[in-house]
């Protein structure tokens, strides 16, 4: 699965996705002499923060982390770049030095803000990438007999945690047309496939090709203070 979902990645499906993330933070300013210090939760196979990584070392002096709770997956992370740390670790125990961090990266993950900003300095960035309401719509729609609301993000925790909303800039909805290895790959990487029927699995597994579309939010979020 690892394997599939990079092979998925690198075809450059969700380039446009690491493009915005790239330049997010090459936008932010500044703060201190040392090295811009960032995290990437559940870093996976270290697609995103290697691309981001391999773009902005000329321009800013990195320390990058990547973590993720499957060996598998950081064990593939691994061989993407040796100029990052790879650790096998959950974002509900981050072994991570407390107020270490400019940047904690969030994509397509499941945030644990408590901890989240622990690990930030005060100031700090966090940066979550999630689903829009039209994101895989025609996945989903083969998937399911009846489509659910999308449901919005949610900022309660954030803000309970001692953050604050400093930008939302959803990415332009764009289109990956796929074959058949790549709709299985894509479905996998999704709580979707495992919560269809077995009859809508079996439909789908019979596509050569589909177009899907990709509707990416950003949120940028500033840590305030330490509650």
């Amino acid at each position: 699965m690892v394997k599939a979902r990079r092979e998925l990645l690198d075809s450059g499906a969700y380039q446009p996705v690491a493009q915005q993330l790239q330049q997010y933070l090459a936008a932010l300013p500044s703060i201190t002499q040392r090295p811009l210090r960032v995290a990437d939760a559940g870093c996976g196979e270290g697609y995103y923060l290697s691309q981001v990584a391999s773009q902005l070392s000329d321009e800013v002096d990195l320390d990058f982390i990547g973590f993720d709770i499957s060996k598998w997956a950081v064990q593939a992370a691994t061989k993407r770049s040796k100029a990052i740390r790879w650790l096998v670790a959950s974002s509900k125990n981050i072994p991570i030095e407390s107020n270490y961090l400019d940047v904690m990266l969030c994509m397509f993950g499941f945030p644990v803000f408590s901890e989240f900003a622990r690990t930030l300095s005060v100031g700090g960035k966090l940066l979550l990438v999630d689903a829009g309401p039209q994101h895989l719509v025609e996945l989903r729609s083969i998937l399911y007999d009846d489509l659910k609301p999308y449901k919005d993000w949610c900022a309660e925790p954030a803000l309970d945690a001692g953050f604050e909303l400093s930008e939302h800039k959803p990415l332009a909805p764009f289109k990956a047309r796929l074959t058949q290895q790549q709709i299985q790959t894509l479905a996998l990487m999704t709580p979707h496939f495992f919560r269809a029927p077995a009859a809508n699995r079996s439909k789908l597994a019979s596509l050569q090709q589909l177009e899907v579309t990709l509707d990416v939010q950003f949120r940028l979020l500033t840590l305030l203070d330490k509650q």
